[in-house]
């Protein structure tokens, strides 16, 4: 316990995590405005104005059909219905009445479908639409969009924690410790009989990952309590309509990505402890890891990379694309990246114990 209390007093201490702390607050507090201002884009506008098109073009369409004889009496009849919806759905979003207007959304759908217009995408909106009637849950305006904090959470936060920059911001945070320990070489003073070698590593492992672990809990409950105050939480079953995960509640969505953000944080701490052991020298190991999540990010798409995604680890660190069908990745996605994540962590922990009993220092 000595040492791990002596590695975080030394986390907390640094200057570096000290300007990287201050950098990451004044983000998330941006990231907190953007979110908040998404009530103020006026949503309900933009519906109103997608309305006034479908009813110009309803209304051009009735009158040409009209000065046709030709025309069947049964197609007259339901353009004239569907134009009366189009404009009740406009009533209602001026009432801002969002839950009659997607009441209404069901009717036009289903006039739609038979007439053959994009008839998956109709459905799944309608199944949507259904399932919030069904849990009585008050309308997002949007179903791709929410506004609240348990939806917006996963649709703004998470993604950005889940970035290229974040993994490297984690890295220099809570990877590089070791190496920063050889450039000042205060890594001879472990060696003294203060410190049981056996420890070293584990305890600089186990501070870095508490120390990450606090900030990233801390800007979860941050992001969600200030949004919420503003925006209102919404509600933890409310079906998050994200591609592929249609009537997926928010909980379990939020869930998956605040466990995945620990998985992360070990295996990120652990890769960099091994990197630093091998090169020494802080600098390189962001310049490593930079390559190397950077560089995928640049040929994962590519067609020659589809038979080796399953095998690279950078394929598991984003948990949403998990959830989705992806036939380059194992059945079982979230199940089989998390314990790939895992034993990585534990290899690279095991490796850098190892190293680090066979490291020689000059005597003090």
């Amino acid at each position: 316990m000595k040492y791990f209390s002596f590695e975080l007093k030394r986390i907390f201490s640094s200057k570096k995590n000290k300007v990287l702390f201050s950098i990451l607050t004044i983000l998330l507090i941006v990231l907190v405005g953007f979110s908040i201002n998404l009530k103020n884009s006026n949503n309900i506008k933009a519906m109103e104005n997608f309305l006034n098109d479908n009813i110009t073009v309803s209304t051009q369409a009735l009158e040409a059909m009209r000065n046709y004889s030709s025309v069947p009496k049964y197609i007259v009849k339901d353009s004239e219905d569907l134009l009366k919806l189009y404009n009740s759905q406009k009533n209602a979003l001026q009432n801002n009445d969002v839950k009659k207007y997607y009441k209404l959304q069901l009717e036009v759908n289903n006039m739609n479908i038979q007439h053959g217009q994009a008839g998956e995408f109709l459905e799944d909106e309608n199944k949507y639409i259904k399932d919030v009637l069904k849990k009585g849950l008050d309308f997002e305006n949007y179903p791709q969009a929410q506004l609240h904090s348990f939806g917006v959470i996963h649709e703004v936060f998470f993604p950005l924690i889940f970035s290229s920059l974040f993994y490297i911001i984690l890295l220099i945070m809570g990877g590089i410790s070791i190496a920063s320990n050889f450039e000042n070489e205060s890594m001879r003073l472990y060696k003294t009989p203060l410190f049981h070698k056996k420890n070293i590593i584990l305890a600089n492992f186990g501070a870095n990952v508490f120390s990450l672990t606090i900030w990233y809990l801390s800007a979860v409950a941050f992001y969600i309590v200030s949004v919420g105050i503003m925006n209102g939480f919404g509600a933890l079953n409310y079906p998050s309509a994200i591609q592929d995960l249609y009537l997926v509640d928010n909980w379990k969505i939020d869930l998956v990505y605040l466990v995945w953000g620990f998985l992360l944080i070990f295996f990120i701490v652990s890769l960099g402890t091994l990197l630093s052991l091998v090169v020494r020298k802080s600098i390189l190991v962001v310049g490593l890891f930079a390559i190397i999540v950077l560089g995928f990010d640049m040929i994962k798409n590519q067609i020659f990379m589809e038979k080796f995604l399953k095998y690279i680890p950078m394929s598991y660190f984003e948990p949403i694309k998990l959830l989705q069908n992806n036939n380059n990745l194992p059945d079982h996605a979230l199940i089989v990246g998390a314990i790939y994540l895992l034993s990585l962590t534990i290899i690279f922990l095991l490796i850098s114990m190892y190293k680090y009993r066979k490291i020689s220092f000059r005597k003090i």
